[in-house]
């Protein structure tokens, strides 16, 4: 690719005098030494330890949390008698306890209990679905009911309602996996009031879950909206139905599946208390006095890094030409390129790296039963889910392709396994408007995202009893300020790297080069090795070695690398690796 570097363009976005004053004291001083904190305040529940006294009514109309369909509030009408509210739960189970041996009674017996959406929903993919199962299967006769008393055994699975996860608090809930098998069943069952699509209580509504995903199938069983495609809702079904074919036959693994939502505070990290004296010799003497700890004083919450003047090291990533973040990912923090609503499109027709991950490992599912729509702050991590398929292909040529074995894989002390897969969604461009993106703010925007989802762990903070303090007008979870906590470099899932790729390049139109410098920085930021993965991209991965062995050379910072990446401007024969290697190739070493 030619270069067409105009070296007198005033197209850039310098420093002030002030921070290149103090960008120039930090990098001259080896007194400054890096710090991690984190709040030493997360919320947890562990609702596998099923304690407390059953009660699915009394906050019922808190929207702080899950309406289970097991309540006695979870009341039809009947058209001969309005004034006579009856048990939709009651309802429910009679028709998943009656005998179903095709699509159609599967069908009848969702709407048997859904009569508002009767002539709403369709079921043309369920229906593709049964068509391919064989004559010999025992889908009929074993699989389905097995998912009908687990769905119906969620009343005996929790004592009181989940509390959500709601956007702008820190917090965390663990599950069994039996309890993580019930909640999916119910979804295949389209029974969880107020969650589907085209409810107008639910997400994208008006009503308590506006902010929220449906999680009921409806919208998985759905026709083909283009019958000249494939039919990828088919495929998905069948790693979902071969989840619980796989639980039927081998019985529910013990252990359990953690969620957390962590948040940053979007103002610049204060830098910490301390006067250094610094002879420069371009500028003199100069004493530089700064201050607080990096955490928000009023939330708790980590504060965003100052990132132009980020005396940060930038660490050796870990190149891969080929590869996939599930498979060889290892040992890593997993990126899951999310969707701001956790898991996009995998109940519906989206069929791409997020809702590919939620299909094989489908206890990441329940993210979407719990999580509020994630603001630019945060990010979403799943601790646990087991993998139970194996696929090929993406988008139009995904399938399912068989058994994969999860079973025997290392767990950690609380009984999850050693999986981490953290959710976080980038900012999606119009294709006119992708330009926009390496504007400060969209800069910015996205190292804080990638920054607060690489975070490392910090399992050892204070767990806070939820459900017995909150009251109907509260929140299930209240967050407390408190001094940080310093987490230690040799936590073990801290030294884990980050396996990643093209961020937000597909749909949303990100340019790749610059989420993989992104992503670069906010690792390095956070202490973190990155592995990335090109999918096959040979030239890219080149490239972006190329600027690797150039700013390690350099010794450059992450402050460096942020000033170099905001003085770039796209152009026809332009991209970011070329105009960074461009503006080094000026520097002595």
């Amino acid at each position: 690719m030619a270069e067409n570097w105009d070296d007198k363009s005033d197209d850039t976005q310098p420093m002030s005098s002030l921070e290149t004053h103090a960008l120039l004291a930090q990098l001259e001083s080896e007194a400054l030494e890096r710090v991690f904190t984190l709040p030493s305040v997360i919320n947890k529940l562990d609702l596998s330890l099923n304690g407390g006294t059953q009660d699915f009514d009394t906050l019922w109309d808190n929207p702080h949390y899950v309406k289970f369909p097991c309540s006695s509030r979870n009341t039809y009408r009947l058209r001969t008698d309005p004034t006579n509210y009856l048990s939709k739960w009651q309802l429910i189970c009679t028709s998943l306890a009656s005998e179903m041996s095709s699509s159609r009674d599967l069908e009848n017996c969702i709407l048997s209990y859904s009569p508002s959406f009767v002539g709403q929903w369709t079921f043309g993919s369920l229906h593709d679905f049964c068509a391919e199962i064989p004559p010999e299967t025992t889908f009929w006769s074993v699989t389905l009911p097995f998912i009908a008393r687990l769905a119906q055994n969620i009343e005996h699975l929790f004592s009181s309602p989940i509390p959500l996860l709601r956007s702008q608090i820190s917090a965390e809930l663990t599950f069994s996996h039996e309890q993580c098998a019930s909640l999916i069943a119910n979804m295949f069952f389209c029974t969880f009031p107020q969650r589907s699509c085209n409810s107008p209580h639910a997400g994208h509504g008006t009503g308590a879950y506006e902010n929220f995903p449906n999680v009921n199938f409806n919208t998985l069983y759905a026709t083909n909206e283009n019958v000249k495609r494939p039919n990828r809702r088919v495929q998905k079904l069948q790693c979902l139905v071969y989840y619980f074919e796989t639980l039927a036959k081998e019985g529910i693994p013990s252990g359990k599946v953690s969620f957390r939502r962590s948040y940053i505070d979007d103002e610049p990290e204060a830098p910490l208390s301390l006067s250094v004296s610094v002879s420069s010799p371009k500028l003199g003497s100069i004493t530089v006095g700064v201050s607080g700890s990096g955490v928000s004083t009023t939330t708790g919450a980590v504060k965003s890094p100052q990132w132009t003047l980020s005396t940060s090291p930038l660490l050796q990533p870990d190149l891969r030409v080929q590869g996939t973040i599930e498979d060889d990912g290892n040992s890593c923090w997993q990126a899951d390129f999310a969707n701001m609503m956790i898991g996009g499109g995998v109940i519906g027709a989206g069929c791409v790296q997020e809702e590919i991950r939620f299909v094989i490992n489908p206890e990441c599912l329940v993210s979407r039963l719990i999580c509020e729509k994630m603001s630019p702050n945060e990010a979403v991590l799943i601790i646990g889910p087991q993998r139970y398929s194996k696929y090929s292909g993406y988008r139009d040529t995904f399938a399912w392709s068989g058994h994969y074995d999860d079973s025997k894989a290392k767990r950690d002390s609380k009984g999850r396994i050693m999986t981490y897969i953290t959710a976080i969604d980038a900012v999606s461009f119009p294709a006119m408007q992708a330009h926009r993106q390496f504007s400060r703010h969209y800069v910015h925007r996205e190292l804080n995202k990638a920054y607060v989802g690489f975070m490392p762990s910090y399992d050892d903070l204070e767990i806070s009893s939820l459900a017995s303090s909150a009251t109907p007008s509260s929140s299930a979870f209240s967050v407390s300020a408190s001094p940080s906590t310093t987490i230690k470099r040799e936590d073990s899932t801290a030294k884990w790297p980050i396996a990643t790729g093209h961020w937000g390049c597909g749909a949303f139109n990100g340019d790749k080069h610059l989420k993989a410098i992104v992503q670069w920085m906010a690792a390095s930021e956070a202490g973190r090795t990155l592995r990335y993965f090109a999918f096959g991209d040979e030239q890219f991965n080149q490239r972006f070695n190329d600027v690797v062995i150039r700013c390690l050379a350099l010794k450059l910072s992450v402050g460096d690398l942020m000033q170099y990446t905001l003085s770039y401007r796209p152009g026809p024969k332009r991209n970011l690796f070329a105009w960074i290697l461009h503006c080094l190739s000026k520097i002595r070493k």
